[in-house]
């Protein structure tokens, strides 16, 4: 009888391994036990240093380095750099297939987990070297290998919670947003106790940082499967892991395009170096490190403490995931208007203390988001086409599109409108926060229309 069942759908054979019950001799059926706070807490410990990686080149290392390799087109070589770590998304949906199919005595994460780690290793110490000897190429070839490692990292570890457990993932996403928003807030507090060093030093901490969370995730024990039944290699099975069945899974696409409109409009932010050195007249390159990173943790310091209770209430259907959505997506969108309003009507220390209250709120509304993001897309995953790694690699791929198109366009847009003192004008700045504030409010009403979820 398994036997035919594998036959006609082998993927959704292998996944019901994983959810199966256990079985007595008696034939008596025991239920799997949920994993303890303390094991997902171990599970997802690699969004930690993934944040702070990702918040701290977002912010300043990619900024720095767009200056220091390209300073007379920092604004467009930026938005290439960044366009680049958005291709390297591709590879999440082929990482979660191969991963979801993968057959090792030591599960099918793990093995790709490490792999995508040592990748990132490896060409962390090829950014430093092509950024110290100033080869723009090499750097940007480093850039996007040491982001498809890192991933495949993502893509893989995504799924150890959702493979042994799918009941009140409000709190798992929770976890997932503490561990991401103080990855966030422990990068920016790297941020402001070294901004008057060189900010190499970065390259140095991703290291130590990934060496971590690989020893804690080798205490996590996988169900082997190297005894599994062999799939097939198939291009067109590895192909349709970039297709959505519009008909099955509507609902899931909603949160694709939803998640799409929400990086779209947080590539905003990958301009905040160049908005303080123009909008806020700061020309020390140290001074605009540190306010940036003072700013960053208030908001991930509010945000830190936010998450997690916020990732239990979505849990209560009186409250539900998609009202923290909007609360997050309208609350973001009013601050990228006090963002241009603040040069018009505050100057000197005036303006840089809006700053701070608008980087505290964006930060509580980042929260929101981040804390049922997650828990929004395994609610709507595709499982009767797809493992859910492969899903979940799919869901990476919104991030790709928003990730790119974002700061290519608005890149774009400061670009065109520099300003004849040097810098970028005003009217540019506006431009690119309205673009952030159509996006913003596309992704509150795309969620609207999302049914399998409240």
């Amino acid at each position: 009888m398994e036997d035919a069942k594998f036959t006609e759908d082998p993927l959704r054979f292998l996944k019901s391994l994983e959810t199966q019950p256990l079985q007595k001799d008696d034939d008596s059926v025991v239920s799997t036990p949920a994993p303890s706070t303390c094991t997902l807490i171990m599970m997802t410990v690699f969004v930690f240093p993934i944040s702070l990686i990702w918040g701290t080149m977002g912010m300043v290392v990619l900024p720095a380095e767009a200056l220091r390799l390209y300073p007379d087109g920092e604004a467009l070589y930026l938005g290439i750099m960044m366009t680049v770590v958005a291709f390297s998304q591709l590879v999440c949906p082929v990482a979660g297939q191969l991963s979801d199919t993968c057959r090792s005595k030591w599960g099918k994460r793990s093995p790709y987990i490490l792999v995508g780690t040592l990748i990132t290793m490896v060409c962390c110490v090829g950014l430093w070297f092509s950024s110290s000897s100033r080869i723009p190429l090499l750097y940007l070839i480093a850039l996007f290998v040491s982001q498809v490692g890192l991933n495949i990292v993502y893509t893989a570890q995504a799924s150890l919670v959702p493979d042994t457990n799918k009941e009140n993932m409000g709190n798992a996403s929770g976890i997932i947003g503490v561990w991401q928003i103080s990855g966030t807030f422990v990068g920016m507090c790297w941020l402001v106790a070294t901004h008057e060093t060189d900010y190499h030093y970065s390259y140095g901490l991703y290291l130590i940082l990934l060496t971590v969370a690989t020893a804690v995730l080798c205490l996590i024990t996988e169900r082997p499967t190297d005894t599994d039944p062999e799939i097939v290699f198939s291009w067109a099975k590895l192909m349709s892991s970039f297709s959505i069945d519009m008909d099955e899974d509507w609902d899931f696409f909603l949160v694709f395009i939803g998640r799409m409109f929400f990086y779209i409009s947080t590539s905003c932010q990958t301009f905040s170096f160049y908005y303080f050195r123009d909008m806020l007249e700061m020309e020390d390159e140290g001074t605009i490190r540190k306010r940036l990173a003072i700013v960053g943790i208030l908001g991930t310091g509010i945000g830190l403490c936010a998450s997690y209770p916020l990732g239990k209430l979505s849990d209560n259907p009186n409250v539900g995931r998609k009202t923290l959505i909007y609360f997050s997506c309208i609350s973001m969108a009013i601050v990228y208007v006090g963002y241009c309003l603040v040069p018009l009507f505050f100057e000197g220390q005036d303006a840089m203390n809006a700053v701070y209250v608008l980087g505290s709120l964006y930060g509580f509304a980042v929260s929101g988001y981040t804390s049922v993001d997650y828990a929004l897309a395994i609610d709507c995953l595709p499982e009767t086409q797809k493992g859910s790694s492969e899903a979940l690699g799919l869901w990476g791929i919104a991030g790709f599109i928003g990730a790119s198109a974002g700061p290519l366009v608005g890149g774009l847009l400061i670009q065109l409108h520099k300003a004849d003192s040097g810098g970028y004008s005003y009217q540019g700045y506006v431009l690119m926060m309205s673009m952030g504030i159509i996006s913003f409010l596309s992704c509150a009403l795309v969620t609207s229309f999302i049914k399998k979820t409240q």
